[in-house]
């Protein structure tokens, strides 16, 4: 499951109040049928630790082959 960190500049904070704060706690009970979930509504979710997990594969593949997105330095498992 891919995680993307976007900067606070680049995503404000009324657009982070708008999404789903995705745990670690929801993950252990119900990986697949948490995504699954939020997938319908969502193409984004925050991550407790302050990532974003994309959800969409066509999304992720957008990003990986976008030259203005580039690697954090950092990754969460």
């Amino acid at each position: 499951m891919p995680v993307v960190n976007v900067a606070e500049t680049k995503l404000g904070s009324s657009h982070r109040a708008a999404l789903p704060v995705l745990t670690l706690k929801k993950l252990d009970a119900d990986r697949h049928g948490v995504i699954r979930k939020y997938r319908k509504d969502h193409a984004v979710v925050l991550h407790e630790t302050g990532g974003y997990f994309v959800l969409r594969s066509a999304d992720v593949d957008r990003l990986g082959n976008d030259r203005r997105v580039g690697p954090s330095g950092t990754t969460l498992p």
